[in-house]
């Protein structure tokens, strides 16, 4: 049986991205979370031993996959993916398919397909470029949401006023600082909206602040999410009237957009990059996404149709490998 599989960190924003690419291209995948590959920082993904890389990605993957020779197509995400994507690739010999999303920060001619966002600024024959990031968020999946998650987000007071919160990174300091300062804005933009608040944080989030939060946002009606129980994301989306996210997360921001909601962007202090720069203005002058200033007010844009867009492409690029999978032969 041929089959799809999908080589992550297992990061949710990663992870995700991948099964939005399958979800539109009408696959089921086997998602196989591997460890960070040996030597990691100190060998090219290129030059790291084949064979120990394929032992490793064995050990961690689930038993669907122990009597497949090799995949049909490989779908890999991050840079901690990229040397076991390159490995399965050599001993296939041409019978597996990779494709990369994001920039591999490798010579682009060990993958036969890359999907990275333009602020990437990464350009070949075999590249698809996309503004932001590619998700798994679908307007049928918050309509079932919306209905799963009635119960519990119907009785809170209108309007319901969602924070996708993240955490430190080279780029942008969350710390407990930060913290407080984003805890008051919310508590005081839910008092004064009459409304009520939801928030869910990110694995990046450190246990300080989300105990900062928590303090700060005490008796503000609503509720947050801190990775305990049933994870509420995809009802928490399609039950917001306005989102806010910090602005360390271009995942978690695309995700956002999806909804065709007014987002606003949460600010943190931090060197940032020339990379969310051109993101995250990219996103404004689309008419997606404003920088929060203390207020909110409603906006219309047209959702954006990146992943979608880059599944087309990709199935002009696979022809009958993706076929076989659709017709589970």
């Amino acid at each position: 049986m041929k089959q799809c599989w999908i080589i992550s960190e297992g990061a949710a924003g990663m992870e995700n991205q991948a099964l939005g690419l399958t979800n539109a291209l009408g696959i089921k995948p086997i998602c196989i979370r591997i460890p960070k590959p040996p030597l990691h920082n100190l060998i090219p993904p290129h030059l790291q031993f084949r064979d120990q890389l394929i032992r490793i990605l064995k050990e961690h993957a689930p038993k669907e996959i122990s009597n497949v020779k090799d995949p049909s197509i490989v779908i890999s995400c991050g840079h901690k993916s990229v040397a076991y994507s390159i490995a399965l690739r050599r001993k296939a010999r041409g019978e597996t398919h990779t494709i990369h999303i994001q920039n591999p920060r490798v010579n682009l001619r060990f993958f036969d397909l890359i999907i990275a966002p333009k602020h990437d600024k990464i350009k070949g024959k075999n590249v698809i470029t996309t503004n932001g990031a590619i998700h798994n968020i679908t307007k049928p999946k918050l309509d079932i949401a919306k209905k799963q998650f009635s119960n519990a987000f119907n009785p809170l007071e209108k309007p319901i006023i969602l924070a996708l919160i993240g955490g430190s990174s080279k780029r942008f300091v969350f710390d407990v600082q930060a913290a407080k300062k984003i805890g008051k804005e919310l508590r005081s933009i839910t008092l004064k909206k009459r409304g009520s608040l939801i928030a869910t944080t990110s694995r990046r989030t450190s246990k300080g602040v989300q105990e900062v939060l928590k303090n700060e946002l005490r008796g503000v009606p609503g509720s947050i999410w801190t990775g305990e129980g049933k994870n509420p994301f995809l009802g928490y989306l399609a039950h917001a009237d306005y989102i806010l996210v910090t602005c360390d997360s271009i995942t978690m921001t695309s995700e956002a957009v999806a909804t065709g909601k007014p987002v606003y962007i949460l600010n943190l202090e931090g060197r940032g990059s020339a990379r969310f720069k051109e993101f995250h203005a990219t996103f404004s002058e689309a008419g997606y996404i404003r920088w929060y200033k203390g207020d909110l007010s409603d906006w219309n844009y047209v959702i954006p149709t990146e992943t979608e867009l880059a599944a087309e492409k990709t199935k002009n690029f696979l022809g009958h490998k993706l076929l076989d999978l659709q017709q589970g032969l």
